[in-house]
């Protein structure tokens, strides 16, 4: 089974994010300058597990919420591969 192209983006989307964590090394600043880079601003990060990476991923109804996550788990082993 493959990815749809909105499933894809939502997956491209989290990789981005994760690039951006490893780079700044911080969960607060990593968060505030993905989404200023996407033009969006005031955003706050919710530390519930310190020392965790805090990721949510908002999709509308049956779109595939399940296989995004499955998907998503190849491309959160690789970002932290090290």
């Amino acid at each position: 089974m493959e990815l749809k192209s909105y499933q894809l983006s939502v997956i491209q989307d989290l990789d981005t994010y994760l690039e951006t964590l490893l780079r700044y090394k911080d969960m607060n600043l990593a968060f505030k300058n993905y989404w200023k880079d996407k033009g969006v601003l005031n955003q706050q990060y919710k530390n519930n597990i310190v020392g965790v990476p805090h990721v949510c991923i908002k999709v509308p109804t049956a779109v595939g919420k399940t296989f995004i996550a499955v998907n998503s788990i190849n491309t959160m082993f690789s970002s932290f591969r090290q």
